[in-house]
């Protein structure tokens, strides 16, 4: 939900424009999962949400600030109950609407501290229970990538020493009973994590937590970067094309083993052409039906 929230007061252009959305998506039988807040957004994430609540001088009081806490939960309380103005359902009764993250990838401020993990899990565990308490019809997810605590057994598996630093608990966030299922992510160039051997690491120390804990398991987002290039359709198959396969193979195998990773996401579908010809950074992770990945 992003571009339309300043102190609980809405764009309402855009919130149709959601609205729309959802109801396009239910038409042609797609479901949606839906964050309520990104933790990488500069002019709506969670930073604006600590200028609006507190001085905004620490990001990391959104999670624990108890007025930060009380206008972010009307906020859920907005979403849930927003009556879509093109089917007429409430949010919270659309089954177009698969799940609710809690936020997309939250993380700590200051990622080096390695001190804020308790209060993005206390603020998951909250506000996941919350969004039950309005909204018992979907499923509702952390919108975590999936980083594992620093000093676990399953820190090894991290991509790298950082990722046990940036606020993330998988094990305890996801342990959550209001928690219905398990979320990771998947950027190895973000992560500096290219090598494909990395992407059956990664899914696999996580489906043997979610085993442990009884949750499925859903690669909410996964992607590769490639910018146009004279050579962009040569690069898209040498290199975004192994890496899709290896995530979709993990899947397909614990599907077909009766496993816990039940489904992925890549990053993302573009309905505007051949993407070599979209001469746009911001169009990086685009894939369309002209690619070979297609």
């Amino acid at each position: 939900m992003e571009g339309r929230v300043l102190r609980n007061k809405y764009n309402e252009t855009v919130f149709r424009g959601i609205d729309r959305a959802i109801a396009v998506a239910g038409k042609y039988g797609m479901k949606a999962i839906i964050s309520f807040v990104d933790f990488w957004k500069p002019d709506d994430g969670i930073q604006v949400w600590s200028y609006m609540c507190d001085d905004g001088s620490n990001t990391d009081k959104f999670y624990t600030s108890d007025k930060c806490k009380t206008m972010f939960r009307q906020h859920i309380s907005n979403v849930l109950n927003r009556r879509n103005t093109y089917n007429n359902r409430l949010y919270k009764d659309d089954p177009t609407i698969m799940a609710w993250d809690t936020a997309n990838e939250p993380r700590c401020q200051n990622q080096n501290s390695g001190s804020c993990h308790p209060d993005i899990t206390q603020w998951v565990i909250e506000m996941a229970a919350y969004i039950k308490s309005v909204d018992p019809n979907h499923l509702v997810t952390t919108g975590g990538e999936g980083f594992f605590l620093a000093g676990t057994p399953e820190a090894s598996s991290n991509p790298g020493a950082w990722g046990g630093q940036t606020g993330q608990d998988f094990v305890a966030q996801t342990s959550s009973t209001a928690v219905d299922f398990a979320s990771i992510h998947l950027w190895p160039q973000n992560w500096l994590r290219e090598d494909l051997g990395f992407v059956q690491q990664w899914v696999t120390a996580h489906m043997t937590v979610a085993a442990e804990l009884n949750i499925p398991l859903v690669m909410e987002e996964f992607g590769y970067k490639l910018y146009p290039s004279a050579d962009y359709k040569g690069a898209v198959a040498a290199k975004r094309d192994p890496y899709f396969q290896a995530c979709y193979n993990a899947v397909q195998q614990s599907v077909q083993q009766g496993q816990v990773l039940k489904g992925a996401m890549f990053w993302e579908w573009d309905i505007m052409g051949p993407a070599e010809k979209l001469d746009v950074s911001s169009r990086a992770y685009t894939t369309t039906e002209y690619d070979s990945t297609w």
